[in-house]
């Protein structure tokens, strides 16, 4: 499932469901790094089941990766993978290089031939998890765009002084209060020249 969905909840709920059901562990978790002006925090960003995150477990490996993490050194330095007593529940954090760590919950010591195998899905569950992320912001980008688009457009429309915008000689855009002040409709403001609003007198110094 990676790499091919550009939800990252779909991508991550499909491979963390997945992993759990073929280690047979008690739970998962995906956390990005943040970086902040008061520094680096890990957000949370995928729990399966929902549910662990009202465990006592899970605030234990909250803290316990907060500890384990030292300042100053980048993660993929001092972890790739780590075993971790949590009480009746083994910690597994794999690094997730260049976006944050994966966390593994079992009841039973999980096979690290398997564990070992698994740093070329981390690290193309990192490079899925980044390239949702870009794509979420792209769309979100876009879609302020819109909006700070569709606000001028509107504002532009109820103005009461006539409003164009001319590109290359042309009108891009006109409101109605243009329409009123030039006597031209709006299918033919489309079609003439910026020129033709002005007075062929004052043409030259336009053109210039």
């Amino acid at each position: 499932h990676i790499g091919g969905i550009a939800d990252i909840e779909i991508m991550l709920s499909r491979l963390i469901q997945t992993m759990i059901r073929k280690l047979n562990c008690a739970g998962c978790a995906v956390f990005a790094d943040r970086i902040e002006s008061g520094g680096n925090r890990l957000e949370e960003i995928f729990a399966m089941p929902s549910e662990i995150r009202k465990k006592p477990v899970y605030e234990f490996f909250l803290k316990d990766l907060v500890a384990m993490d030292p300042p100053g050194v980048g993660r993929t330095d001092w972890l790739h993978l780590r075993e971790r007593p949590a009480g009746r529940i083994l910690l597994y954090y794999l690094d997730l290089t260049g976006y944050g760590v994966l966390v593994l919950m079992a009841k039973k010591p999980l096979d690290q031939d398997i564990l070992q195998s698994f740093k070329p899905i981390c690290d193309k569950l990192a490079e899925s998890c980044l390239a949702c992320e870009s794509t979420a912001a792209l769309e979100k980008k876009w879609e302020d765009r819109k909006k700070t688009g569709n606000k001028f457009r509107l504002l532009m429309e109820n103005a009461n002084e006539a409003v164009l915008i001319i590109q290359d000689g042309n009108i891009r855009f006109f409101n109605r209060k243009a329409c009123e002040m030039s006597g031209y409709s709006g299918e033919e403001l489309k079609n003439i020249s910026m020129l033709d609003l002005i007075h062929p007198e004052y043409h030259e110094a336009m053109v210039d």
